[in-house]
């Protein structure tokens, strides 16, 4: 059942039963991440797309050349991060905003100026899946510092619920690019503040495992419907995500323990 609500400024926060399994999935995937102390262990929590999974079903848009492009992004919003507070010395609850701000100024414009159709498609998905090898295979995992995080996941309850609610506001205009909106990622930066150089390098990972995905839901959403097409393509994602990371566990160097 969905639920209209005009806002200011042109925008329309529709409510469904998806955004009300959101709120579940983002709060257990996030303690998850939390809990864990492995960089390399987060760094897989940090790749399952199962928000994205949600939120693409409450849109109930077909997949198309928004939610590859989204990649590009949310690569951008994840080094941002990064950046800010590992090269700039910004403080990380100021930097994690800053660069959720650059996200939504960015997926707003895309949203505007990103054609749907098959060609806009698969160009994008061909563009995107070379810059997640080159990024992927061009670049190696760092020893970080191992964190498990004391606050208990009640705390973090009240972050999660403003977050999901700002995607319920706008991802009406953000469109497809809403579909990998940094839900798990705002307090999961934060929880992986020691280890953000590991935690950059899961866009381009879910860049080569989860554009098969896309294209797998993309090829059989009009004839199998949006869920079977992205249950299909998680099956696919799984075939790759699994020796992949296998293959990247064993060059992974030690944790620090400083």
């Amino acid at each position: 059942m969905l639920e209209s609500h005009a806002l200011p400024f042109g925008l329309t926060a529709t409510l469904n039963r998806w955004d009300l399994i959101l709120v579940v999935v983002v709060s257990l995937q996030t303690a998850g991440l939390a809990y864990i102390a492995a960089p390399r262990a987060k760094s897989v929590m940090m790749t399952l797309p199962v928000p994205f999974t949600i939120v693409t079903l409450s849109l109930g848009l077909s997949v198309n050349a928004t939610n590859v492009l989204c990649l590009i992004i949310l690569f951008i919003y994840s080094h941002s991060i990064r950046l800010l507070h590992d090269r700039l010395g910004v403080p990380i609850v100021a930097a994690i905003p800053l660069a959720l701000a650059l996200y939504i100024v960015l997926g707003l414009a895309a949203a505007r100026v990103t054609p749907t159709g098959d060609t806009a498609f698969w160009i994008a998905t061909a563009v995107v899946y070379v810059c997640g090898l080159f990024l992927f295979f061009g670049t190696s995992p760092r020893a970080e510092r191992a964190h498990r995080t004391s606050l208990p996941v009640w705390a973090k309850l009240p972050i999660i619920l403003c977050v999901v609610a700002l995607l319920v506001l706008i991802k009406g205009n953000l469109g497809g690019f809403a579909s990998f909106f940094p839900l798990v990622s705002v307090v999961g930066s934060y929880e992986a503040r020691h280890c953000l150089w590991t935690m950059t390098r899961t866009i381009p990972l879910l860049m080569i495992t989860i554009l098969p995905l896309l294209v797998t839901a993309h090829l059989t959403q009009d004839t199998l419907g949006l869920g079977t097409g992205l249950l299909l393509g998680w099956a696919v994602f799984l075939m790759l995500l699994v020796p992949i990371t296998a293959w990247q566990w064993k060059r992974w160097p030690a944790p620090l323990t400083d």
